[in-house]
């Protein structure tokens, strides 16, 4: 099953189009998350998307730029947000850079 197949089947399951996509920027992040160290800031942040939009979403979708400029901790971050992502059975769709787009299929 090829990268559209499974996104056409993890739809209709979920009944959405919905993808959202990850762009953790702390600057932005709500107050209470300010005191965090960066990392575990950026963690907790893209966790609680996960698990708030989990139910409506047919994938997710993590920006690289975004934990790039974290360094090599964002590297750790985006992974352990990837796998979470595929705990809950979506299709992650990873944007490593605006000319190139990387399909992974993240399936249970």
């Amino acid at each position: 099953m090829n990268f559209l197949d499974k996104l056409l089947a993890t739809s209709r399951q979920q009944n959405s189009l919905l993808c959202v996509g990850l762009d953790p920027e702390p600057e932005r992040f709500p107050a209470q998350l300010h005191d965090m160290p960066v990392a575990k800031a950026v963690t907790y942040f893209c966790q609680a998307i996960i698990e708030a939009t989990a139910p409506y979403v047919c994938a997710f979708k993590p920006n690289m730029a975004f934990f790039e400029v974290l360094g090599p901790k964002g590297m750790y971050i985006f992974q352990d947000v990837s796998m979470q992502s595929a705990e809950i059975w979506k299709i992650l769709r990873v944007n490593t850079r605006p000319q190139f787009l990387m399909s992974m299929v993240v399936m249970r």
